[in-house]
């Protein structure tokens, strides 16, 4: 498979790039086929191999689509309809073990050694930014620094501009972090999206964080939302935080958070009316 001059010729974040050259090469390996096409016996049988492995439908998918594109620039009709099917994504319902806590939380800042770290935690946290959406920020265009608000442009094709404003005390983190990097113009954060993955990898490690299930990068924007839900923030504030088109998706993914909002806004049994009732 050329799966480096594949990479080459799409024009991709460099995190997406990473993701397909990491799902094509698993692939390649089990296949064996490194120096050869691929098949559609091959793909099929690595389908299986991974549903052995109890991979959700959501991860298949996601290999099946880095397949699919490589078939696509390759020339091969592997995926025409009726032949090879990509199974739906599952929405995934983060519960509150899922995400770090606000003493970790505290503990991830208090390890920070660098405005860049404190920087980092404290921008992907307070805004609910993804990673790729954090180095897509311009630190001109994309920086209101008088009023404290920060213009992020989403993923997908349409690539939506928001605004998002951070709160007094991260926006100073941010400050104090331009002016250590010294940066005027240009990208607000110049790094590569590996780069970013070890310094907070690292930096959990010096706090003695260990980040749940999901992934460490995604978790902040994660337990962002989990916490506001906690706290009783309307879902639609939280929908606009994180930037999702539709409410539902908030709901689908948070739903397991908050369980005391959710009872307070029902109807009391008749035995907790009549007590309090009583007390009055």
């Amino acid at each position: 498979m050329r799966i480096q001059q594949f990479l080459e010729d799409q024009e991709l974040a460099e995190s997406t790039k990473w993701g397909y050259e990491r799902d094509l090469k698993a692939f390649a390996q089990f296949a064996g086929c490194q120096e050869q096409e691929p098949t559609e016996d091959a793909i099929r049988n690595y389908i299986r191999e991974l549903r052995k492995r109890a991979r959700s439908n959501s991860h298949i998918s996601r290999i099946l689509y880095s397949l699919k594109r490589y078939c696509l620039g390759a020339g091969l009709d592997l995926f025409k309809p009726g032949r090879i099917q990509i199974p739906g994504f599952e929405f995934r319902t983060i519960l509150p073990s899922d995400v770090i806590t606000e003493d970790q939380l505290m503990a991830l800042m208090d390890a920070a050694g660098t405005p860049l770290e404190k920087a980092l935690v404290a921008v992907l946290y307070d805004s609910g930014c993804r990673i790729g959406e954090l180095l897509r920020l311009d630190a001109e265009a994309d920086m209101d620094w008088e009023h404290g608000v920060l213009y992020i442009t989403g993923k997908g094709s349409k690539r939506r501009r928001e605004a998002i404003a951070l709160y007094p005390e991260t926006f100073t983190l941010l400050q104090e972090y331009r002016d250590w990097r010294g940066i005027k113009a240009g990208p607000l954060f110049p790094y590569r999206y590996h780069d970013i993955r070890k310094w907070v990898q690292l930096l959990a490690a010096r706090a003695k964080v260990t980040f749940p299930r999901h992934s460490l990068m995604h978790n902040l924007r994660h337990a962002r939302a989990g916490h506001m839900r906690k706290a009783g923030v309307p879902i639609d504030v939280i929908a606009d935080q994180l930037r999702h088109r539709n409410i539902s998706t908030t709901l689908r993914i948070y739903a397991r958070f908050a369980p005391e909002e959710l009872r307070d806004r029902g109807q009391p049994p008749p035995w907790a009316r009549k007590n309090k009732e009583g007390s009055e």
